[in-house]
């Protein structure tokens, strides 16, 4: 929503276009056929576009797909996309497009490597990401591993000049300084009151943009840190303690591209300290988890990113430390 309060840009709805490794390393492929799944670390959805995504950008699928057809490589895909879609909302065409779905750290090497552009990665404390991520169904072991995932592919690249870093505490508590400085380093001078002034008048994203009936925070307008409002269980921080003994195997992180880190290690990294319950025990997936993870993993056969024999490297996530 503050990315979106420029007149010279505008953050659009979750796609996983640009999540989609193909459309950076064989473009002529992707053309072909967009709609061939790809391979992704993350475990709490598969690899594939959500074209029923597309009408926020004011295209259909046929239309889309004209788009891809008279683009002869991704530079000119993006320009068209994005022009469009700044046109629609009455931006500048000439500004900033920010595309927000969280499966685009799947390609944070070929972005920032095709792309003059910068990739900007917000982090939550991990506890409060488990919180709301089970409030939102998602099973235990998924939602455990989704941040340890997540953050051991960043990790990669966090001291990457065209990675910019933002921390959710941090963000809630300066909102509009933060925004502004992310502006300041795209080359784009706005001040902080202006930010706040078309964000708190930005209509589009009051009356249009989905808010999660999960969310603690639902109303457009209110920034708050969601963080003191959780309530906190003994058995989350029992959970979040399994999470302190393990981390990525490492045929995990070699096979999807991501740091052989511990979640402990992480948490140091970024300075999360969590009062955590100590335990033995480490997260296990259940009947059903597992079951999930060999979907995953037989969708990628089905697209060619895997083979029968990598069934370990998608069950094996984890190992104690």
């Amino acid at each position: 929503d503050l990315l979106d309060s420029t007149p010279y840009s505008a953050c659009g709805e979750e796609t996983k276009i640009f999540a989609n490794k193909n459309i950076y390393t064989n473009f002529p492929l992707f053309k072909e056929n967009p709609q061939k799944g790809f391979r992704i670390p993350f475990l709490y959805n598969f690899g594939k576009i959500y074209f029923n995504f597309l009408c926020k950008y004011g295209i259909n699928k046929e239309e889309f797909n004209d788009i891809l057809e008279s683009s002869n490589n991704l530079q000119k895909f993006v320009k068209i996309f994005k022009i469009k879609y700044l046109a629609l909302r009455g931006k500048d065409i000439n500004g900033f497009l920010f595309e927000k779905t969280p499966e685009n750290l799947n390609t944070i090497s070929e972005f920032v490597n095709y792309f003059d552009s910068y990739f900007i990665a917000i982090i939550r404390n991990p506890l409060y990401v488990y919180k709301s991520l089970k409030r939102r169904g998602f099973p235990k072991y998924i939602a455990l591993l989704t941040w340890l995932i997540d953050n051991a592919k960043l990790f990669k690249y966090i001291n990457h000049k065209k990675v910019i870093i933002i921390k959710y505490e941090e963000l809630v508590k300066n909102p509009f300084k933060t925004v502004n400085n992310i502006f300041k380093t795209l080359g784009l001078n706005i001040s902080e009151e202006d930010i706040k002034n078309n964000y708190l008048n930005n209509n589009y994203r009051k009356y249009c943009s989905v808010k999660l009936k999960e969310w603690n925070i639902k109303e457009f307008g209110k920034i708050v840190n969601a963080n003191n409002i959780e309530n906190i269980s003994i058995n989350d921080l029992e959970d979040i303690g399994e999470l302190m003994n393990v981390k990525i195997t490492k045929k995990y992180a070699d096979f999807f591209d991501i740091a052989e880190i511990s979640f402990k290690e992480l948490c140091d990294f970024f300075n999360y300290k969590i009062k955590y319950k100590k335990t033995d025990k480490i997260p296990t997936p259940s009947i059903s988890e597992i079951k999930w993870i060999l979907n995953r993993w037989k969708f990628d056969i089905k697209n060619k990113e895997s083979t029968y024999k990598d069934r370990n490297f998608y069950i094996n996530i984890i190992e104690r430390i």
